[in-house]
Parts: structure tokens; C-alpha cells; sequence
């Protein structure tokens, strides 16, 4: 990305310098692993649906600065054959020493999920949020890589073959060594409900998965009072039923960070979690 300004982007450029609007400009190189552009541009609302925040202050967050979101990848079993295990794709880019992955594991209620990857990093849970109405799980875990590897895999492993399963990893760099700050889960109900964690340092990684268990398909997003950094994209959809997504943003303020629905749906599992970045 960068280069050279095409023909209409440099008429469009020349238009506003002449009509005052603007008084210099700049082509800086696109940031390959940055996904999620922030569009809160002082309108009041963001493209993710959560009103505008403290975006304002974050004019000195580089796009290289502090952690960076690599990629993610999913897998799903929505057969309803009882499997005992199911992994993810491959993850394209290679993972260097003391990366973070984040996990998240749907399963039936009352399943046993360990995870685990293809270089064997060791994973921690960060909670699991249980909806017994609709004989649901939502289990997460975090691993700090300890090895350097390629084409690594993500597997949750079930402690009896389970039907309804899916599985979603996200790669970062730049956390520290011991990040898990804080978190909380949540099963919830009604209109836009949400659930907050308060970071112990900053600027951190506040990184939110919300799961609508209920065929609702409802939104949801991460405020915090930094910038949309990483994951945002829809995950889990399969046949218009359920609807998944991971969202992060970089927070500067030692502050409750909220996960929060925007729009309503009857049924809802989330969870946000609070990492440090590496010093």
C-alpha cells in the first residue's frame, strides 16, 4: 500500500488545497495488519454502532504503536454429529516468541474444553459464561506462545464428543510477558446489555467476544478510550442463526472498558477481557 497517488485522488487533493480546506497532505504506507479502521470522525457514532469516545485522544496512537492485531481464524460444526475435537485453520502469518493468542470455544452445556496448538503453548482460561435455556457454553482461553511457529493450528478438545461446536483464535503481538490484567463474562437478556473490566495499566488490549445464542443476530462492540485496533469481523453464521464477532480496542485509561450489545436480541454470551502490552 502507499506509492504513488493515483490521477483522481491527486484532483480531489489539489481541489481542497485550493479551496482552502486543506494545507498540506501526506501518503503514508498502509499497516498490513491493522483490520479495523476507526470511523468515529467527531459525527457522534461509530461504524460498529458504539457512540464516539475519547478517540480524540488517541492522535498520538500510531498505527505501529503498541499491540498489534496479525489475524484470526475460525472453524464451526453445526452438523450435529458429536465430535470430540475440532480445529481451526491454519493461521497464514508465522508466530514469534511471546505472541498472544485468544481463544474462544462454543460447545453444549456442561462440556469439558481444553485447548491447545500445534507448536504446544500451554493455554490459561479467562472464564466461561453457561446459558442453560439454550444448553450453551462460551468458553475462553489465552496462551502466550513459547515457541516461534508456522501454519500453527488451535484445536479444542472436548472431554465427551459434543455436537454444535465452533472454535475462533486470534493472534497479537506486542503484549507483555504475563498479560491477563482482568475480565468478566456474562449471560444476559433484554435490550443492549453490557458488561465492563478495568484495566491496571495503560495503554492495554481490551479484547470482547459476544456470542447471540438466540438466532437474534444481534451487534455488539468494544468502547474503551482508545482507537478500534484488530478483530471485528462476523464469525459463527451459519444458515442466518447465530451470529459471533471478536472486537478489540487500545485503551489509554485505567477505567471500567465496556462490552456492550447494540441492538437487542433475548439471548446473549459475552465476554471482555483486559491484556497488558509489552513495556
Amino acid at each position: 500500500m502507499g506509492g504513488a497517488l493515483d490521477v483522481s485522488t491527486a484532483r480531489v487533493l489539489a481541489c481542497l488545497l485550493a479551496a482552502g480546506l486543506v494545507t498540506s497532505c501526506q501518503v503514508v504506507a498502509g499497516i498490513e495488519d491493522v483490520r479495523v479502521a476507526d470511523s468515529d470522525a467527531g459525527d457522534g457514532a461509530a461504524s460498529d454502532g458504539i457512540p464516539a469516545d475519547a478517540d480524540a485522544d488517541a492522535g498520538a496512537d500510531a498505527p505501529n504503536a503498541g499491540y498489534r492485531f496479525v489475524e484470526d481464524v475460525e472453524a464451526l460444526d453445526y452438523s450435529g454429529a458429536k465430535v470430540p475435537n475440532l480445529s481451526t485453520p491454519p493461521l497464514a502469518k508465522p508466530l514469534a516468541l511471546g505472541d498472544l493468542l485468544v481463544v474462544a470455544v462454543a460447545s453444549d452445556l456442561g462440556t469439558v474444553v481444553t485447548v491447545s496448538d500445534s507448536a504446544g503453548d500451554a493455554f490459561s482460561s479467562i472464564t466461561t459464561v453457561d446459558d442453560s435455556d439454550h444448553h450453551t457454553s462460551l468458553a475462553t482461553f489465552y496462551g502466550v506462545t513459547s515457541h516461534t511457529s508456522t501454519n500453527l493450528t488451535v484445536t479444542a478438545s472436548f472431554g465427551a464428543s459434543t455436537p454444535y461446536v465452533a472454535i475462533y483464535a486470534g493472534h497479537y503481538a506486542g503484549l507483555a510477558p504475563s498479560p491477563l490484567e482482568a475480565s468478566a463474562g456474562a449471560h444476559q437478556y433484554g435490550s443492549t446489555p453490557s458488561l465492563s473490566a478495568t484495566p491496571t495499566s495503560q495503554p492495554s488490549l481490551v479484547w470482547g467476544f459476544g456470542f447471540d445464542d438466540s438466532a437474534g443476530q444481534a451487534s455488539f462492540g468494544v468502547s474503551a478510550s482508545g482507537v478500534a485496533r484488530g478483530g471485528g469481523a462476523g464469525s459463527w453464521q451459519t444458515g442466518g442463526m447465530y451470529a459471533a464477532r471478536a472486537q478489540d480496542r487500545r485503551a489509554f485509561a485505567t477505567s471500567p472498558q465496556t462490552l456492550g450489545w447494540t441492538a437487542d436480541a433475548p439471548s446473549f454470551l459475552g465476554v471482555i477481557a483486559i491484556f497488558a502490552e509489552a513495556p
